[in-house]
């Protein structure tokens, strides 16, 4: 039935994506006769969404003037789509902050004007800025909020847009096994509407979960049908990210030994490294780079399995800056796992070791970001719950009696909440504490070993003057001995013997070498 259901919304788009271009080019030609009033404006809304997806620079050319007329209009409806629009940019370009200013200011007209409609889409934009920034919490309880107002207004696209974000929330969550019925019903609601781009954005994003799950031939499937889709519609937008997992899929199944039927098992990093390069080719050109890092980190991963160490470092850094520019925490974290793994190989301990304190830094504040957002969502829930019992309040008998014994529960609820989170958050701070501590005694231990590594090898003076300067100078000995071994029958002995007593025999025979050196003191 699965099946069956995406072939159908297939071949629907195929059908719909070949309009998409003469629906902006008839848009345009309207729009160029027309007054420039409020009809004018939500026509140019229409052609802000179609644009959205294929040029962000033009789209924003767009809304600047949507807003521009709607102040000269006083038409307050035609400012809230320009803010809801400022906030769809502004997630777009990770510009979170932005986004949401522009979005508070949206929702505050809403409930001036008292249109529930528009209201429940700008909600909705609120918590896609929120998932972005990775507060999914935050982000659900905002879909929910957008969900309850839609069962009023009937609002089909919107309910679909509420459950693809719901499924991603849970995707990335304890309750991944939610997200696959939710996808599958975005895409049938979407299908009923007829909103092509917004039918491969699921298809886009019911293909990472299914890379997640690690169903691999059906996400390349999947995968490829929605870049055929994109591409036919001209939606440059979801490429970048298509061809990005297409490639990861093909790593992954390279890195973990896995090859399916119908597969070969030599194309796989080949495919992965042709995938990747082409995402970052079409985000370079096209300007949609918010998930450009990532493929990065992916094209550091493959070249490093290639053993191309030199390739791999310029590739992490690469990844490095741009999720410093765009916050993306948790990508530092991971290329700098990255480069301490490509040095280890190199045999480069200083750089080895700097960048696996980096590591730990970073990945400990990537957990401490999920801990914050498990805070605000507990704060969330408790002011959710105190406005709730507020509003009941309100609708209860007016008996002073009764009003206080209510007044008494909402306070004794206040109090028990308020601790509540009060303690998780002590807890967390004292378990986050005791993290990083044991992360530190952890970097020790690992330095430790580094310097013992060293100084099995290598005398003290030459191991520190290593570790200090990351070279050492040759030094001129008068009198030195060196001895010459050779193990009679070594190769057939090798055969005979296990490697493990292989390794037992080579042990005793230098350890005995060692004992006799120092009993004479050479």
């Amino acid at each position: 039935m699965k099946r069956i259901l995406i072939l159908l919304t297939i071949t629907l788009l195929t059908i719909n994506g070949y309009s998409q271009q003469r629906e902006i080019d008839k848009l345009k030609s309207e729009l160029n006769g027309m007054h420039k009033d409020t009809a004018w404006i939500l026509k140019t809304e229409k052609l802000f969404k179609l644009t959205l997806w294929n040029n962000l620079e033009d789209a924003k050319s767009i809304n600047k003037e949507i807003l521009q007329i709607a102040n000269n209009l006083k038409y307050d409806k035609g400012i809230v789509l320009a803010y809801r629009n400022k906030g769809d940019i502004g997630w777009s370009e990770l510009q979170f902050d932005t986004g949401k200013y522009y979005l508070d200011k949206a929702l505050t007209i809403c409930k001036k004007i008292k249109d529930t409609r528009l209201e429940a889409s700008v909600i909705t934009t609120q918590g896609i800025t929120y998932l972005v920034n990775r507060q999914r919490t935050k982000a659900a309880e905002l879909f929910y909020q957008s969900q309850k107002i839609c069962e009023n207004t009937h609002d089909t696209a919107l309910i679909a847009l509420n459950d693809m974000n719901l499924a991603i929330v849970y995707m990335y969550s304890e309750g991944m096994e939610k997200s696959e019925p939710l996808f599958l019903k975005s895409l049938e609601l979407y299908q009923q509407v007829k909103d092509t781009n917004s039918i491969i954005l699921v298809l886009n994003n019911y293909s990472e979960y299914l890379l997640e799950m690690r169903k691999y031939p059906e996400t390349i499937s999947r995968i490829k049908e929605d870049i055929e889709l994109a591409e036919k519609c001209n939606n440059e937008y979801n490429l970048p990210n298509c061809y990005s997992n297409l490639g990861l899929c093909y790593l992954l199944m390279d890195t973990m030994k896995i090859t399916p039927a119908g597969f070969d098992k030599k194309d796989l990093m080949a495919n992965a490294l042709n995938y990747l390069n082409k995402s970052e080719s079409i985000a370079l050109k096209t300007g949609f780079i918010e998930g450009l890092g990532f493929t990065y980190s992916n094209l550091a991963f493959a070249n490093f399995m290639i053993g191309d160490y030199q390739k791999a470092i310029e590739l992490n850094n690469k990844a490095l800056k741009h999720g410093k520019k765009y916050n993306q925490q948790n990508l530092i974290s991971d290329s700098y796992r990255q480069l301490y793994q490509v040095y280890v190989s190199k045999n480069d301990w200083k750089k080895a070791l700097e960048n696996h304190e980096q590591y730990f830094i970073w990945n400990d504040s990537v957990k401490s970001i999920d801990n914050i957002s498990n805070i605000e969502g507990l704060n969330s829930q408790f002011e959710t719950e105190k406005k709730d019992n507020e509003i009941k309040l309100l609708d209860k008998d007016k008996e002073m009696q009764q009003q206080e014994i209510s007044k008494q529960k909402v306070i004794r609820n206040c109090f028990i909440g308020g601790s509540a989170v009060i303690l998780c958050f002590l807890m967390l701070v004292f378990r986050q504490r005791n993290k990083i501590a044991r992360q530190r005694n952890r970097i020790k231990e690992e330095k430790k070993r580094s310097d013992d590594l060293l100084l099995n090898i290598l005398p003290i003076e030459v191991a520190e003057e290593l570790k200090q300067n990351g070279s050492s100078a040759a030094r001129d000995y008068e009198m030195a001995t060196v001895m010459f071994t050779d193990f009679k029958d070594f190769t057939h002995i090798a055969e005979q013997l296990s490697p493990a007593k292989l390794v037992a025999e080579i042990d005793y025979c230098f350890s005995t070498f060692d004992n006799i050196i120092h009993k004479h003191g050479i």
